[in-house]
């Protein structure tokens, strides 16, 4: 019943936010789609929205990038749509997808995270779209003793970049599956090999819809609390400052 619930609650909230994450007739979207397979039929789009730009519609590209095309998907530009402020700018992007991933993770089963909790209480709480194949989560991963000293809770998800089926979906599915989940995520992190055993875990299922819904392309993925996005490996002290605390 908690679970219906809140489903309900995120749908609500993500029918209220259409205002900022403007809708698309179905048959631009059809005319978009079309066009853009024309160039890669073997992917798959999604997200697409108007932008505050006449004639520009957001498009993702599942497990990629997102792009900026015309109404017929004839056109695109990759890259970045940047909001001018005064001697500032804001990726647009991510200003529309900060509170659907707020929702999204909150609304998440936490029981599927692999957590790392400070001896004391939590003073943030940061989730992170790992892959063990990645070099750069290796480096976020020595990161989290530091991290966890300041308060930093430290929540891992699962992207296996290579997709499901691949060896990185078989390496993070024995981690979700062992007896103690965090010992092996460190093992794993150090090239260290574990025991393999069979479960039928649908975390890493649930992970890869988040991925999809949230926009995410990379590894390291860092979700704040407030559903900021920060892409990338950072030092402890970098989150830090990011965090405030």
């Amino acid at each position: 019943m908690t679970n219906w619930i809140t489903r309900l609650l995120l749908a609500a909230f993500m029918f209220v936010s259409l205002p900022l994450m403007a809708d698309v007739d179905k048959g631009t979207k059809e005319q978009i789609v079309h066009g853009l397979k024309k160039w890669r039929p073997d992917l798959s789009f999604t997200n697409i929205m108007e932008t505050p730009i006449d004639g520009l519609y957001h498009v993702q590209v599942v497990g990629g990038p997102s792009l900026y095309t015309s109404a017929d998907g004839k056109y695109f530009i990759s890259g970045d749509l940047q909001e001018v402020g005064f001697g500032r700018t804001e990726n647009w992007r991510d200003k529309v997808y900060a509170p659907l991933r707020r929702e999204l993770i909150q609304a998440a089963n936490p029981d599927n995270m692999i957590t790392y909790k400070p001896k004391g209480e939590a003073k943030a709480v940061i989730y992170v779209f790992t892959d063990l194949d990645c070099g750069y989560c290796v480096k976020l991963q020595r990161e989290i003793p530091a991290l966890n000293d300041m308060g930093v809770e430290v929540r891992y998800l699962a992207f296996p970049r290579a997709g499901m089926g691949s060896a990185s979906e078989k390496k993070l599915t024995a981690v979700w599956c062992a007896d103690d989940p965090v010992e092996a995520m460190g093992r794993m992190m150090n090239r260290q090999e574990i025991a393999r055993k069979p479960c039928q875990t649908k975390a890493i299922e649930e992970h890869m819809k988040l991925v999809r819904e949230m926009g995410i392309n990379a590894t390291p993925a860092i979700i704040l609390g407030d559903g900021t996005l920060v892409s990338g490996y950072r030092r402890a002290s970098q989150l830090k400052q990011i965090l405030g605390i």
